[in-house]
């Protein structure tokens, strides 16, 4: 079996070719597996290898996630789930209504799920809503850290901020200076969280990972050089099964 090594960890490739026009690049269990055409010739599958190869060594390097979940999350009755601020509770009620529907009190959150649902549906509706609410629940949190962040260190101009269900990436910023969390980012600790909005907050003034871009990060969180190396090797062991 191939391997490739990112920032001093070794990961296996499994390489299968398909029958399809396209090819392809995921991780499972810390695995790559590349799924290549078997349409084109030795050198064109070559050059995808390599192109897909390099493309995951630039997304791990810097720290982003590149693991998808094989499955939506089973939310059960009695779910324990807790963020970088609050923990709660998981209830799944019955409703007779066409539609489910859920709400949080204090350190509860209700989901009514809809009777004629199939158990898988009732599984994706469970999960779906206890996003929706979580995020909800936090996005005043974010919105105070990311301003109180951006008065005391950046001073620039943001656009919008939203908590997104971003499975490959922590956070993003668009040349819009739209800043988006990853739902997932919820799950970290406070202090690495802080450094993911900061680390949005610089790409408003610089759209790259240049000396400059590092220099507005250190200013806002001097100690990035250690959380960013704990969101890397750590960040996923902190999201909940």
């Amino acid at each position: 079996m191939n391997k490739i090594e990112v920032n001093g960890t070794e990961y296996p490739v499994e390489i299968s070719f398909e029958d399809k026009k396209t090819s392809s690049a995921t991780m499972r269990d810390g695995t790559i597996i590349l799924r290549i055409s078997s349409l084109l010739d030795e050198a064109a599958r070559n050059r995808h290898v390599d192109s897909l190869l390099r493309r995951l060594k630039n997304i791990i390097s810097k720290g982003r996630i590149v693991e998808r979940r094989k499955k939506v999350p089973r939310i059960t009755d009695g779910h324990k789930i807790s963020t970088f601020s609050k923990s709660y509770t998981v209830k799944l009620l019955s409703t007779p209504k066409k539609y489910s529907f859920g709400n949080v009190v204090n350190d509860m959150i209700l989901i009514s799920l809809a009777e004629h649902m199939s158990p898988r549906q009732k599984e994706k509706a469970a999960y779906s809503l206890t996003r929706k609410l979580i995020s909800k629940e936090h996005l005043i949190d974010i919105k105070w850290m990311a301003e109180d962040l951006n008065r005391q260190f950046f001073n620039s101009k943001i656009n919008e901020i939203r908590i997104k269900e971003q499975t490959r990436s922590w956070g993003t910023c668009s040349y819009k200076n739209n800043i988006n969390i990853s739902f997932n980012s919820l799950f970290l600790p406070k202090e690495l969280l802080k450094y993911i909005i900061a680390h949005e907050l610089a790409h408003t003034i610089e759209h790259n990972h240049s000396q400059d871009f590092w220099k507005l990060v250190e200013k806002a969180v001097p100690n990035y050089r250690e959380l960013r190396r704990d969101v890397r090797k750590n960040g996923l062991s902190y999201l909940p099964k």
